[in-house]
């Protein structure tokens, strides 16, 4: 990373992100599985799920459309929105 976004850094407010989170993350990804699951890791203990999108990079919205749509439609079904404050 360089530029504009070399030292910028969230990660510490992961921990305060309570509710059901998907992490789609391209095969050929950029982000690394390692920064995935850094991001994953962060947050507290069963809020996140990584799904990994085969043949698809970065832009796995425009790789993978209709996979992505399903993943996140499968994620979403699975969860109880209703127990979340």
């Amino acid at each position: 990373m360089s530029g504009v976004l070399e030292n910028w850094d969230v990660s510490d407010k992961l921990k305060g992100v309570n509710i059901p989170t998907l992490i789609l993350r391209g095969k050929y990804d950029t982000m690394s599985m390692r920064c995935s699951q850094k991001i994953k890791d962060s947050m507290p203990k069963g809020t996140a799920k990584i799904i990994e999108i085969p043949r698809a990079a970065h832009c796995k919205l425009i790789d993978e459309p209709e996979l992505c749509v399903e993943e996140t439609y499968k994620f979403l079904k699975s969860q109880d929105f209703e127990s979340v404050d």
